[in-house]
């Protein structure tokens, strides 16, 4: 398993700033663990989210969508996540 050491690191960063042996690896695990690369592609998506110039009413929108997308697909490392941003979603939304 020294071909997944550090990955760690990569599940931090985002995919478009990987080398191409970085993405290989990446790629690997993903085909192991399908459940890190749902994970890891919501994490990325909400990235965008934040990032992107969206005025509060569509921000809001974006981030109920992916409340419910990683709901939906059952992408339970989020679970503790998703209740705190429920219960304090007008403080985070700043609403």
């Amino acid at each position: 398993m020294d071909r997944f050491k550090n990955v760690h690191w990569l599940l931090r960063h985002r995919r478009a700033d990987f080398t191409d042996d970085e993405r290989r690896i990446l790629n690997r695990l993903f085909v192991h663990s399908p459940q890190i690369k749902d994970a890891h592609d919501a994490c990325e998506a909400l990235t965008v989210i934040d990032e992107s110039p969206l005025s509060t009413g569509q921000g809001k929108r974006q981030i109920r969508r992916w409340m419910r997308q990683v709901s939906n697909r059952g992408i339970r490392c989020f679970d503790r996540f998703l209740g705190t941003l429920g219960t304090h979603f007008a403080e985070i939304t700043n609403d």
